[in-house]
């Protein structure tokens, strides 16, 4: 298995932002299987480092509203819950992986484009796009992501602080962050404030709501950094399943305590993981997804309860594929 040496890797990541890993990620796609040939069940037996006796996870009972509301919460980085928006990914979703071998990684790669479309995005064309997600496989992360600070902190400008800063402190197997950018509600970019006293100002025509604000925050890149030595034993479609929660919207990892089972859980080494997205982690994003861009993040959460009722409706139906 071919691993990143520090250097190389955070050189590629600062290139990679925005779109230095096009080539590579078209190379993969080329020497991955051809998707038309893979089913989902031949996803669930690709493991990496894993012995072929299947693992069978009992999940957990579905908490009350209110529970899952806290726990969506709990998650999700947000600014402000009443009067700011949730980070959305608006172009078309292009991923890209870097660090395991050329099959697995296209497996990878189609298993989050395939994400994108159950949760409502919509994914690029292959081999067509520059890479908008990046999951990087390396020896330690946060090695990594704190000599890219050090070298080249430009990369993280678009980054909330309080993200890099939780970020490069953090000493677990996985180091994940999103750059995004203000627009209004229409799309146009809103310059970011150089000082206290010469605010940005952007002219258009919007009608006062108490339900909509002025503004959405898109995000333009999504990085997931993961250590290598921490994988062992997870299935391909974990690894996707986790790198998909990550990029597609500003989240959190959790423990094993959690009161919904989250494919989040799956570096929490205390209780058994999810073998894939659960029906909280694709309510979650649906419900992100399923309204435009300038909602605040309490409409947007306070209505994954009623996602998650519809992905398990559709689920005892036998219809787990529809978005």
């Amino acid at each position: 298995m071919r691993v990143c040496g520090l250097l190389w890797t955070a050189a590629l990541l600062s290139c990679a932002l925005p779109f230095a890993w096009s080539a590579q990620a078209q190379d993969q796609k080329q020497a991955a299987p051809a998707p038309a040939q893979i089913t989902p069940d031949d996803l669930v037996k690709m493991r990496v480092g894993m012995p072929d006796d299947e693992i069978v996870v009992t999940g957990k009972a579905l908490p009350e509203p209110e529970e899952v509301k806290k726990q969506a919460r709990a998650i999700t980085r947000m600014d402000d819950f009443f009067a700011a928006p949730l980070a959305q990914l608006q172009e078309r979703v292009c991923p890209g992986v870097m660090g395991l071998p050329a099959d697995i990684a296209g497996i990878i790669v189609d298993r989050i484009r395939w994400n994108a479309e159950r949760v409502g995005l919509k994914p690029a064309k292959e081999g067509q796009c520059r890479p908008n997600i990046l999951i990087a496989f390396v020896l330690n992360g946060q090695m990594e992501a704190q000599a890219l600070a050090r070298s080249k902190p430009w990369v993280f400008r678009d980054v909330p602080d309080s993200d890099v800063k939780d970020m490069l402190a953090d000493a677990g197997p996985v180091h994940a962050w999103s750059s995004t950018q203000t627009r209004t509600r229409d799309g146009m970019p809103v310059a970011k404030s150089e000082s206290m006293f010469d605010p940005p100002v952007v002219q258009t025509t919007i009608s006062d709501s108490h339900i909509f604000l002025a503004a959405r925050l898109d995000i333009a890149q999504s990085v997931v950094v993961i250590d290598i030595k921490a994988i062992d034993g997870m299935s391909v479609v974990q690894l996707a399943d986790y790198a998909t929660m990550r990029a597609f919207a500003r989240t959190r990892p959790v423990d094993g305590d959690s009161s919904a089972s989250t494919i989040l859980a799956l570096f929490d080494k205390s209780a058994p993981a999810p073998r894939e997205l659960t029906p909280f982690d694709l309510g979650y994003l649906s419900a992100i997804y399923k309204s435009q861009g300038n909602l605040p993040a309490s409409a947007k959460i306070g209505a994954i309860p009623r996602e998650i009722k519809k992905r398990l409706a559709k689920a005892s139906s036998g219809d787990v594929s529809a978005p």
